[in-house]
């Protein structure tokens, strides 16, 4: 059988199944860590999943490993504001039968306080402070069929605390990556099953379902982007450009559209942020105007290594 036609066939088989396996939304939904961005990268061309460089992938479309030329790891961390803080770390390495990641997602909120009523004056008073955190463990595979088309899988571990409560559950992604040189395609599903945190007490927590559609056109110096997302039985577009000022990737700007989801309310924000590339080591920062009116901006940082 021709290889573009089984190519093909097989993208048409996997959005259909991706599609199929979409599941309306239940209102106790988990916070997913990969809201907040998987690295500045990404962040600074609003937002869009599947073009990230190297371990950061793992995090967004496990196809995307296949851009790692060799071994390395990739650092993210931010904080909204001074009690919410996200962090990840990724690692890719080499395998016979292709490439493997592993990536530690997390989000964390401290100062929460719980309260308790004085019996003497009816009046509530603070008992203790305690936080909120939501862990994400990734493993992912990524194997080539050729050249231009790249499979990925990647198993996910949630753990969700909430003072003393513990939720654990898992999931998978899945995703393809038909990349032509000057023009990208990515498809891309987190969390496919929709399964659910389960805690002690048996209530469950839903693990939201999304599904990406992603594509990056390049000419000259310029790289343009669009991305359709499904959510929460929405549809979010982002678009961004970015520019390769020296003209070999080692020095890029980026400016980015999102649209994202706020109590079901679909709003907007702009995104910018450059992308330096040196000695092996990768550095990203990006900038996004923040809804909370204390901390009107907010400031992403990444960096990566190649060894």
């Amino acid at each position: 059988m021709n290889l573009n036609l089984m190519i093909k066939r097989l993208i048409i088989w996997v959005l259909s199944a991706i599609c199929l396996a979409q599941q309306p939304l239940m209102a106790n939904s988990i916070f997913l860590p990969t809201d907040a961005g998987s690295s500045a990268q990404m962040i600074s061309i609003g937002y869009i999943e599947g073009f990230s460089n190297g371990p950061a992938s793992v995090f967004e479309n496990p196809a995307g490993l296949y851009r790692s030329e060799s071994g390395g790891f990739s650092f993210f961390t931010t904080s909204i504001i001074d009690e919410v803080f996200y962090k990840n770390i990724g690692l890719v390495t080499f395998t016979p039968i292709g490439k493997v990641g592993f990536g530690y997602y997390e989000t964390a909120v401290t100062g929460l306080i719980s309260t308790i009523e004085n019996e003497n004056s009816g009046r509530f008073e603070e008992s203790y402070q305690f936080g909120y955190r939501v862990s994400n463990y990734k493993v992912a595979y990524q194997y080539s069929l050729s050249s231009q088309f790249h499979l990925g899988a990647a198993y996910s571990y949630y753990s969700n605390k909430f003072d003393e409560e513990v939720g654990t559950g898992s999931d998978i992604d899945v995703g393809l990556i038909y990349d032509l040189d000057d023009f990208i395609f990515s498809l891309f599903s987190r969390n496919l099953m929709s399964t659910s945190v389960t805690y002690k007490d048996e209530s469950t927590s839903k693990i939201e379902s999304e599904l990406f559609v992603s594509m990056k056109y390049h000419w000259d110096q310029y790289s343009v982007y669009y991305q359709l997302k499904r959510k929460e039985n929405k549809y979010l577009t982002s678009y961004a450009v970015d520019y390769d000022l020296l003209d070999n990737e080692s020095l890029i700007f980026a400016l980015g559209q999102r649209d994202y989801l706020v109590l079901g309310d679909i709003k907007k924000s702009m995104t910018f942020g450059m992308e330096l590339k040196l000695l092996g080591l990768n550095f990203g920062t990006a900038f996004e105007k923040s809804d909370y009116f204390e901390n009107n901006n907010k400031i992403y940082w990444s960096t990566g290594m190649e060894f």
